[in-house]
């Protein structure tokens, strides 16, 4: 709530996916789109504006875990980072 009415904070939005199944190319649009849908959430959901808030998608490059199938949800995450 703090940084919701905060608007000189800068927004980043990074999207992930796992690496369980499609190709690298469909692993890094999934991841972001998966951005961009927050960061739409993030801007209808508060004053900030489109030049404070940033999004891209890193694909697979950035997995949590060993990678098998069991831990593959955390894989498919959205971060947020808030720079103020």
């Amino acid at each position: 709530a703090k940084y919701a009415e905060n608007n000189n904070i800068k927004v980043l939005i990074t999207g992930h996916s796992c690496n369980w199944a499609g190709s690298e190319k469909y692993n890094l649009q999934l991841s972001d789109k998966r951005a961009l849908m927050v960061s739409k959430y993030i801007l209808k959901h508060t004053s900030l504006s489109r030049d404070n808030v940033m999004h891209y998608g890193c694909g697979t490059s950035q997995l949590l875990g060993d990678g098998d199938k069991e831990q593959q949800s955390v894989n498919r995450r959205a971060e947020i980072f808030i720079c103020e």
